[in-house]
């Protein structure tokens, strides 16, 4: 199915997981398609969201390698931090937000050193948001009806 991401073609409370890659951080309204998830969603249901890391690699060598910026042009910062991700989906509970998907080739030659999965917490490209919808919203739903 083809929608844009802030109006799903779905019933509400239909659907157990959804999984969201990269839509939030590259769309005009990102609550929009946040309260629509929450919608489409069942209660007890699981959200995946996967964004890009505003702290990833390239910034940490910005910021412990200045000089490197001499030769290469600024970085433009894309990414999202788990503060952020964790307020935007304020109305889910249990978030688990992780740091993830690091390659060497990604890192300084120093850096390589390090057990990739220590550097992959720490300075990891993409943050993982696994959060559920409350059960509670199924009893607001039935005292409204």
């Amino acid at each position: 199915m083809h929608a844009p991401p802030h109006a799903l073609p779905f019933d509400s409370a239909s659907v157990d997981v959804v999984c969201i890659q990269g839509v939030l951080h590259q769309t005009d309204r990102p609550q929009a398609v946040i309260d629509d998830v929450y919608r489409v969603l069942r209660p007890g249901g699981k959200v995946i969201a996967m964004l890009p890391a505003y702290y990833d690699p390239a910034y940490w060598q910005d910021a412990l390698m200045p000089w490197l910026r001499w030769f290469r042009r600024p970085r433009t910062p894309h990414g999202m931090t788990a503060r952020r991700l964790k307020q935007d989906f304020a109305r889910f509970v249990d978030h688990r937000v992780k740091k993830r998907h690091l390659r060497r080739s990604q890192l300084p030659e120093v850096w390589r050193l390090f057990p990739l999965p220590l550097l992959e917490r720490m300075i990891g490209q993409f943050l993982v948001l696994k959060a559920f919808k409350p059960v509670s919203a199924a009893l607001a739903a039935q005292i409204a009806a």
